[in-house]
Parts: C-alpha cells; sequence; structure tokens
C-alpha cells in the first residue's frame, strides 16, 4: 500500500486475516456509522468553495451546486461505482488558471476527503463503543472515499471498517444484505447483532427491516440517550461513558459548529 498505509475496507485490521493468523476480539455487537450527516458535514471541495481569496471559490460553487441538486443521474452513478472521480471532475468543465495543473481538481478531491472533519461529539461515542464493540463506517459515497479516506477514521474516531456504495456497486437502502454483508460475515454476526446510526430515515427503516436496530441521527444528545436503552450492554454501556465526557468536550462542539454552519448547503451534501 502506499505511504504504509492498512486500507480502511471491510477487510483490515480486526475484521479480517493478517499475516495468515484472523484476530477477532470477542464483541457480540457491529456498530455502523454513517459518514455526512451524521459524523461529518465536511463536503467535497469546501476547503476551496469556503476559502474566501480562492481563486475557483465562486466558479467551482456554483458548478457543484448545479451538479447535486439538478444531476442526480451523475450523482448516483458516481455513488455506485459506475463513474470514475475522474470522469465526474471533467464533467465539471470548471477552467482553471493557467498557473494550475491539469488534474488539480482531481488531487484536491483527495486531499479534501483525506482532510474531512469528524464532529467531536460523535468521535467521542466512536471511541467508546470501538473498546466494546466492532465499529465501521457505513457510507453511500464516491469511490474518493476510500481512495483517500479520511484521517480521522484512522485518527480521533478509528473505525474497524469502511464500506462505501461505490465499492459494493449499491446504495444502502436499496439493498441492505449485499451492502453490510461483507462486515456482517468476517465479523461472524448477522442483521440482529448489528446496530446503524444514520440520519437518513429511510436507510435506518431498510436495516431494521432486516432485523437490525437502527438509530436515526438527528442529534447528538437525542443519539445518546436512544442508546442508553439498546439491547446491547456493550452499546448501553458506551453510551453512558459518552454523555459523562461530552461535558468535556462541549468547548470542540461548539467550534465544530460555527465552521460547519457557514455556507451550508443540503442540495450539495453528498449522502
Amino acid at each position: 500500500m502506499e505511504n504504509g498505509k492498512t486500507p480502511h475496507t471491510a477487510q483490515n485490521r480486526r475484521l479480517a486475516a493478517l499475516d495468515g493468523q484472523t484476530y477477532l476480539p470477542i464483541f457480540d455487537t457491529i456498530v455502523f456509522f454513517d459518514w455526512y450527516g451524521t459524523l461529518s458535514t465536511s463536503r467535497f471541495w469546501d476547503h476551496i468553495t469556503e476559502a474566501p481569496g480562492h481563486a475557483l471559490r465562486r466558479i467551482l460553487d456554483r458548478r457543484l451546486e448545479k451538479l447535486f441538486s439538478l444531476e442526480k443521474e451523475t450523482i448516483s452513478l458516481w455513488m455506485r461505482g459506475e463513474l470514475a472521480d475522474a470522469e465526474v471532475v471533467a464533467s465539471l468543465a470548471v477552467p482553471l488558471p493557467r498557473r494550475y495543473k491539469k488534474d488539480y481538481l482531481y488531487r484536491a478531491l483527495h486531499r479534501g476527503c483525506e482532510a474531512s472533519a469528524v464532529d467531536p461529539g460523535m468521535a467521542n461515542l466512536v471511541r467508546e463503543l470501538r473498546i466494546r464493540t466492532f465499529t465501521a463506517v457505513a457510507t453511500d459515497n464516491m469511490a474518493c472515499f476510500l481512495a483517500a479516506s479520511p484521517a480521522a477514521l484512522r485518527e480521533e474516531a478509528p473505525v474497524d471498517a469502511i464500506l462505501s456504495s461505490s465499492e459494493r456497486g449499491v446504495l444502502k437502502a436499496d439493498d441492505p444484505p449485499r451492502f453490510f454483508a461483507p462486515a456482517l460475515q468476517a465479523a461472524g454476526m448477522g442483521f440482529s447483532d448489528a446496530v446503524l446510526i444514520d440520519d437518513c430515515a429511510r436507510t435506518c427503516g431498510a436495516f431494521r427491516s432486516f432485523g437490525g436496530r437502527a438509530y436515526h441521527f438527528e442529534s447528538l444528545p437525542k443519539l445518546l440517550e436512544a442508546l442508553r436503552d439498546d439491547a446491547s450492554p456493550a452499546v448501553r454501556a458506551a453510551a453512558r461513558h459518552a454523555s459523562s465526557t461530552t461535558a468535556d468536550i462541549s468547548p470542540q462542539l461548539a467550534l465544530f459548529g460555527s465552521e460547519a454552519a457557514p455556507g451550508m448547503s443540503t442540495s450539495r451534501a453528498y449522502p
């Protein structure tokens, strides 16, 4: 692997064979976190579109508004892995200043993915859960998200796997068994052992229809309150610990919220 990084896929550090042996902690629950709208509010290229002095700020923002609000078929194909990152970047047809290299926006897309931020309170919950359960990100997302997975998912909010629709070829709500099967099988579990935390009500409903427990994410306090009544003792314990430490990170939570709000556009948000 480049830079010595281990890929965050359905088969990685705690959910697969390493050096010919399988290391599986004794857990009885796996928790899936949605990415955008649940763990993070970072958007593609927002380090450009939210930078006041950037030469591409306005033209790129306008083009992305059109892409995410009007070109639904392109977004769907991109999320299912049927369109490559480079193809979508080329379709933007954003003219670059003479001093920029031709692949600037492609490289910026990947660089931005890796730098994506995680809400501090949610990161705290991820850490508490990971002590007691398998944890994974389950996201309807593009290839760039796996190619340049957020550093936060290795650092502030480390997870055991990342499942992405671009790799699975299907969205979560469209076929939950197909989407979640790799992680469930690797952990030796089924839907009855699984928890999903997602801001999409439709996805939560689809997950529940196969026997999983799903929590529709609206806010961290509401989520923690709900998780304290979960069927899994491990999840309940993690929620209690996360609740007790939330006050300690309140300044970070306020900062995260204030930075995420300006310019936020749900039409340009990837699912």
